[in-house]
């Protein structure tokens, strides 16, 4: 288990998503991630996975032209297909990667001692450059105020993919990316080159989480948090909610 971290954590294991949630407000994380208590899914958030829906279908070969919602994309959606029925064994549709709190791989399903559970949408090896090219679907706006978030979760994808491909050696190259498809965005996280990431990088990075997270395991209080998403809330006082606020 990673130094610091307790032995018998309230918390079992974390997701980016997870660790957002509570960042954002500790409450609504132990509501939703430890009481396991339903917070309704809203139009976006359903037509989000409608849309990722057909995506996967799309890629697998389930559906053989591209949705209209698809087509912002498009070349990115094509060149997947392409790269799929040349070498499916290089593209990985739909994936969750699981990890230990020592950052070995295991079982996602692994429910005592799966500590990182790492979702993604596609993974593809592009071999003539030993490039391993991470994409997550986007709906909804791009912000350009929400950098430093972008670049975090490119972080987590990038040292999840360094260690699911460290098998491709030390000239192995990661290069996540999150493709907007409702506008023609593709965030690779630099303002000229893409934001790679390289063997070298994996011990800093397993150091910036295991920081990162360490709060989250170490708490037994789950306080609330205001703050501006409080009206949203489903859980807040004035809904009928558990919450103070």
């Amino acid at each position: 288990m990673a130094i610091g971290f307790p032995q018998c954590p309230l918390v079992k294991a974390w997701s980016y998503s997870r660790l957002g949630t509570y960042q954002s407000c500790p409450l609504k994380f132990k509501l939703t991630a430890i009481d396991k208590m339903e917070e309704p899914k809203g139009p976006a958030m359903e037509r989000g996975n409608v849309i990722h829906g057909l995506a996967e279908a799309y890629l697998k070969g389930e559906k053989k032209t591209l949705p209209k919602e698809l087509k912002l994309q498009e070349g990115v959606f094509k060149d997947l297909r392409a790269r799929i029925k040349k070498a499916p064994h290089l593209v990985e549709v739909e994936q969750m990667w699981g990890f230990t709190s020592d950052w070995q791989l295991t079982r996602w399903d692994n429910w005592t001692g799966c500590w990182l559970r790492v979702k993604l949408d596609v993974a593809h090896v592009d071999e003539p450059t030993n490039t391993v090219v991470i994409t997550d679907w986007k709906t909804g706006k791009f912000r350009p105020d929400n950098l430093q978030d972008y670049v975090k979760q490119l972080g987590l994808y990038g040292l999840a993919a360094l260690l699911k491909y460290e098998h491709l050696g030390p000239t192995l190259k990661v290069q996540p990316r999150l493709v907007y498809l409702d506008n023609p965005t593709i965030y690779q996280g630099g303002s000229e080159e893409p934001l790679t990431f390289v063997p070298k990088d994996v011990a800093k990075l397993k150091k910036l989480w295991e920081k990162e997270v360490k709060p989250l395991f170490n708490d037994r209080v789950f306080a609330p948090k205001p703050n501006q998403w409080c009206g949203w809330c489903h859980f807040r006082k004035d809904n009928g909610g558990p919450c103070q606020y």
